[in-house]
């Protein structure tokens, strides 16, 4: 497994127990949509070490990473755990955006 793979496994999971710890500090409603988000997270990373239908599952963890970042910078926190986490996230999107590339140029090359 490459590092770009790792690195997107890793930093997404990362980000998905992130999620799941401010879903269980804030309890309620507010909780409940963090911690949905956060298992989607783990979701996707256990999706993606299966291997299945692996440039779907990048593309689909790409787009549900961008859109939660777009969506912190219109309404969300400014903490510091939301700076980490964010960092975390760009992350995965660089490490995604590799992975989807590459597996473009092996399908070409195929």
């Amino acid at each position: 497994m490459g590092v770009s793979r790792w690195a997107a496994i890793t930093l997404l999971a990362a980000t998905g127990f992130i999620h799941l710890s401010i879903g269980l500090g804030f309890g309620g409603e507010i909780g409940v949509l963090f911690d949905l988000m956060g298992v989607i997270y783990l979701v996707g990373v256990v999706i993606l070490l299966t291997r299945f239908k692996e440039r779907l599952f990048y593309t689909l963890s790409l787009i549900y990473t961008v859109i939660l970042i777009l969506v912190w910078a219109a309404a969300g926190a400014r903490d510091q755990i939301a700076y980490v986490d964010k960092t975390i996230e760009v992350g995965a999107v660089i490490a995604l955006v590799f992975l989807i590339r590459k597996q473009g140029k092996s399908n070409r090359s195929s």
